[in-house]
């Protein structure tokens, strides 16, 4: 289970973030009552107060929505217990499976997939983001196996992934847990009713 860190790097950790907004916005002060102030201390000071600021803002958020020690202290509880029910690796092990995509695409064998699961990757932009997908994968006439791996998709193709659904996939014939799905034999499959 994960447990916070000790008291000792939270207050080292504050300091100097506090201290880094603090010396941000004195160089901001001396850069405007300068007269010809060196670039370096608009491009610190103005580093130094947006990361320490963003803290700053961060803690006294937190501090006026959880105001007594005992809320801080149940909204901890609830994090950590959430946090080490969540499968670890889901994102990093997505993002891993895209480097092998387009080597299996070009290569790899015919097969289906069946999927049985999907989660956010937390990765992505404007425009695409990674799903964590399990999949039932069959080559040919073979018996299913379980595969994790990961897809960027667009939200509007998102939406058509699925459990149940069945993706046209190749496989990687060196390493059958490499599995790329093809989507343009996919968009031909029905999807599941």
């Amino acid at each position: 289970m994960l447990t916070p860190p000790p008291l000792a790097v939270k207050i080292v950790v504050r300091t100097i973030l506090v201290l880094g907004f603090v010396l941000g916005l004195a160089l901001l002060a001396a850069a405007v009552t300068s007269e010809a102030p060196p670039t370096w201390w608009w491009v610190a000071g103005v580093l130094s107060t947006l990361v320490g600021g963003s803290f700053v803002e961060e803690w006294l958020r937190f501090r006026l929505r959880y105001r007594t020690p005992e809320a801080r202290r149940e909204y901890l509880e609830r994090f950590l217990e959430g946090a080490s029910q969540q499968e670890p690796g889901r994102a990093r092990l997505a993002h891993q499976a895209i480097k092998h995509k387009k080597a299996v695409l070009r290569s790899g064998i015919d097969g289906t997939a069946v999927v049985t699961f999907l989660a956010d990757g937390h990765r992505g932009n404007e425009v695409q983001h990674l799903l964590y997908l399990e999949f039932d994968v069959r080559i040919g006439d073979g018996a299913p196996y379980p595969v994790r791996t990961g897809e960027y998709l667009t939200a509007a193709s998102s939406g058509t992934v699925c459990p149940g659904r069945e993706l046209a996939v190749k496989v990687d014939p060196q390493n059958p847990q490499h599995v790329a799905v093809d989507w343009e034999r996919s968009l031909r499959l029905r999807p599941p009713a």
